[in-house]
C-alpha cells in the first residue's frame, strides 16, 4: 500500500518497502484517463490529418467520413503549394458548380467551379470552412511567390449553399482548368477548431 501521493492528482507514490496494490494502480490509471480526457476537450485546435500530394494531379481528395463535423466550429486547411499550374481551390463533395466567391475581380459569380485558393507556382497559407444558416462559408488567406523577388497575397471568401457544413463528406483540392495540376510535394494539414 502506498503511503505517499502526488500533489496535484493524488497518484500513488510507492516507497521501496510499500506493497504495490492492483486497486491503487487501477485507480491511478482511471484518474489519468479522466484528466487526459478533460485536457483533450479543453484544447481548442485538433489536428485531424496531414497529407503530401505524391504526384502532380488535377485533384487530390480528402475523405471526412471519420470526422464528426458537429464537434468543430470550423475546419482549417494549412497549405504549402509546390509547382502549381493555374488556379487551384477547394470543392465540397465533388460538386463543381454553384460556388459564390469574392476574390480579386471575381465578384459573387455563381459560375465558379471551386473556392479558389491560389493561382501560382508556390503558395503558402490557409483556408477555412465554417457553417452558415444557408450552407458552408469559406475564407482563405494565401501568400504566393511569383518569382524569387516578387510575392503577392490573396484573400478570398465565398459560400456554397448546396452543401451544408455538417454534410461535407469529402473535400477536394482541385484545379480550375483540366489542363492544370497541383504539384507533387504540396503539403496539406487539416485542423478542427472547437467552439
Amino acid at each position: 500500500m502506498s503511503m505517499n501521493q502526488t500533489a496535484n492528482y493524488h497518484l500513488n507514490q510507492w516507497s521501496p518497502e510499500d506493497k504495490v496494490l492492483r486497486e491503487e494502480f487501477n485507480a491511478d490509471n482511471s484518474k489519468l484517463d479522466g484528466a487526459l480526457a478533460e485536457l483533450e476537450k479543453a484544447i481548442p485546435v485538433v489536428k485531424l490529418g496531414e497529407w503530401v500530394v505524391p504526384q502532380a494531379t488535377g485533384q487530390f481528395q480528402i475523405d471526412l467520413g471519420d470526422i464528426h463535423l458537429g464537434d468543430y466550429a470550423r475546419l482549417r486547411f494549412s497549405i504549402q503549394g509546390t509547382d502549381w499550374t493555374g488556379t487551384a481551390g477547394l470543392r465540397l463533395n465533388g460538386v463543381s458548380a454553384g460556388y459564390r466567391h469574392l476574390w480579386l475581380s471575381d465578384l459573387n459569380d455563381e459560375s465558379n467551379t471551386l473556392l479558389p485558393i491560389a493561382y501560382w507556382n508556390y503558395c503558402s497559407g490557409w483556408a477555412e470552412l465554417y457553417p452558415m444558416m444557408n450552407g458552408t462559408a469559406f475564407y482563405s488567406s494565401v501568400l504566393q511567390a511569383l518569382s524569387e523577388t516578387k510575392t503577392t497575397g490573396g484573400v478570398g471568401m465565398g459560400l456554397m449553399s448546396s452543401v451544408p457544413y455538417d454534410q461535407i463528406q469529402t473535400i477536394q483540392l482541385a484545379c480550375k482548368d483540366t489542363a492544370d495540376t497541383v504539384g507533387a510535394g504540396t503539403k496539406l494539414a487539416l485542423y478542427g477548431l472547437r467552439y
